[in-house]
Parts: C-alpha cells; structure tokens; sequence
C-alpha cells in the first residue's frame, strides 16, 4: 500500500509522491527510498577568519573541534547555516539564512595553525524534496 505525498514546494507542476514505505521501488520520478543519513569528516588548519555555509533541506548538524556550530533539525525548506571564525580568539559567529541579519558567538577553542575537525550529520528523512 503506497503512501501518497502531494509534493508542493514551489515546483513548476504539481508532483505526487508515491513512497512506497522505503521500499526502493517504482517507476515514478521519487519512488526510492530517501531514508538515509551521512556524515562527512574533515579537517581544516584554523587561519582565522574562515567563512563556513551549510545547507540543508533536512536535518543537519555540524560540529567544529566537539562543539555543535549548525544545529537545522527536522524536515523544512532549504535553510542556510552561516559560521565565520574570529582570527583573534578561537570563536566563531553563528547565523542562519541566505544573509544572516544576527549571530551567536560560540568559543570552538580554536587556536591559530592548528589542525580541528569538523563533523557533519545529514539525515534525509523527507521522500519529495
């Protein structure tokens, strides 16, 4: 028994959604199974002054030296996640959308010229966007 999604997400028509619970089948154009998730690990040496964008129609977090930077939970729209480093004291500024209108300093203890990891989680839970 599919489940039907009337997919309305600003497309030019006006797409139905046959996901057959998971199951990776059909021949329509999203009938395979969107339940997935990711993570990508990288490394970067902290300069200072690095500007980071993420985006995301799903959940996305992203973590920097241990400590959550982006946090764009549950299934939405397209959303943007903004960090810029400060060169002068190992923080960062955290904003959200395309341009950011205000920002959060979070402390990653950074320290210029040394190696720090950043982690990113992706779930992709919606079948139609």
């Amino acid at each position: 028994m599919p489940i039907t999604y009337h997919y309305d997400q600003g497309q030019a028509d006006d797409r139905i959604c046959h996901a057959y619970q998971g199951l990776g089948f059909g021949n329509s154009w999203a009938n395979h199974n969107f339940s997935f998730t990711t993570e990508a690990r990288y490394w970067f040496q902290y300069q200072g002054n690095e500007n980071l964008k993420f985006t995301g129609d799903d959940d996305v977090w992203v973590f920097i030296n241990g400590t959550m930077a982006i946090e764009m939970p549950g299934t939405h729209n397209r959303s943007v996640g903004t960090v810029i480093l400060d060169a002068s004291n190992g923080t960062g500024q955290v904003g959200y959308g395309e341009t950011p209108s205000t920002y959060t300093t979070v402390d990653f203890k950074l320290t210029i010229g040394h190696l720090y990891e950043v982690v990113v989680f992706q779930a992709e839970r919606w079948c139609c966007g």
